[in-house]
């Protein structure tokens, strides 16, 4: 068994990177040159680029490294009280999430809403929640709270938690998702991490991602002028970040200590699970002490902390802020270009 490395994983990132990457000039042509309308086909490409960007990585991984799925991807049962309080504790994020989302919006564009809202406007809910909430809830949590949390294994858990929460963020390539995104994956490893078990991301994922869908939904049925509206201007922004900082006053306290007794219910996940994966390790362990009896002794040497900042964490930033320059320059140049063909 491969002994878990940071570094594997911020190379498993870079490549999710250069897939995604990918991924968006095939669909970009795909759109330009296909002749059908985005509404009517949106929901395939999110689905296509989904499993193209994220679980077919996560099996090429498995298959190159040999490891366990049930171990790297931690395919453990969950238990329904788990279920119940992951439901409540994602419920009072939202307020959270919606404040962090309304303060980035200050500053970077949205550059994804009109494409994510297209969906529920030609689909019905079910084709809706599939490919909003459903998909990206099992490609993304299996890639990142997946085999790039197993990789940080050996990492203290916050540290991991920070590192996830903002390469998930980064791999949605703009600044209006990644700071909410940073905020679900810091969340998103706690909870993985106290269930031992990836449905709880999964799961978590799901409600956040298809409460947005229904509310979509809803507002395409009852109220479709909304989203005929254009770009809300500064003062409808400011408005939003102050409605949605009182929510999240609010909230925060209660989601606190719902919190607290979630990681108290399941505490003793970490004595239950450790003994399981401790047998992988120490059949490992032995492996090595039968390989240095046969060699010549050496110093003993400290153990060294696992590297956090490679050089493939230093491309994954690098690609990080020239998309966000990018989608910067976009946001200033389509206005013009659009006032000029009016």
């Amino acid at each position: 068994m491969l002994l878990c490395s940071p570094s594997r994983g911020n190379f498993f990132m870079l490549m999710l990177l250069v897939v995604q990457f990918v991924m968006t000039i095939v669909i970009s042509i795909a759109v330009a040159f296909s002749g059908v309308t985005i509404e009517s086909t949106n929901v395939f490409f999110l689905v296509g680029a989904e499993v193209v960007s994220f679980l077919l990585p996560v099996g090429v991984y498995l298959l190159v490294t040999k490891q366990s799925a049930i171990q790297v991807l931690s395919l453990r049962p969950i238990s329904v009280n788990n279920l119940i309080l992951i439901f409540f504790i994602i419920v009072l994020l939202q307020p959270l999430i919606m404040f962090v989302a309304s303060v980035s919006n200050l500053v970077f564009p949205d550059v994804t809403s009109e494409a994510i809202g297209a969906i529920p406007k030609a689909h019905s809910l079910l084709v809706s929640l599939g490919a909003i909430a459903v998909t990206p809830a099992i490609c993304e949590e299996v890639a990142f709270r997946g085999v790039i949390l197993h990789e940080y294994h050996k990492v203290p858990v916050r540290t991991a938690a920070l590192l996830n929460g903002f390469l998930f963020g980064v791999v949605h390539l703009n600044g209006l998702q990644f700071s909410y995104a940073f905020l679900c994956g810091f969340v998103f490893v706690y909870l993985v991490y106290y269930t031992k078990s990836i449905f709880a991301s999964m799961f978590a994922h799901f409600i956040v991602n298809g409460g947005q869908t229904m509310m979509i939904y809803i507002s395409t049925k009852f109220y479709p002028e909304a989203l005929e509206k254009t770009a809300a201007t500064m003062g409808e922004k400011l408005d939003a970040v102050k409605t949605t900082f009182v929510l999240a006053v609010v909230a925060l306290p209660f989601f606190i200590l719902l919190f607290k007794r979630f990681i108290k219910n399941n505490k003793e996940n970490l004595v239950e699970i450790a003994p399981i994966e401790a047998q992988h390790e120490e059949a490992q362990y032995e492996q090595q002490v039968l390989a240095d009896c046969l060699q010549e002794p050496e110093e003993p040497k400290a153990e060294q902390p696992p590297r956090i900042m490679t050089l493939s964490l230093v491309f994954v930033i690098i690609i990080f802020v020239l998309a966000l320059a990018f989608n910067q320059l976009l946001a200033f140049i389509l206005p013009i270009l659009k006032s000029f063909k009016g």
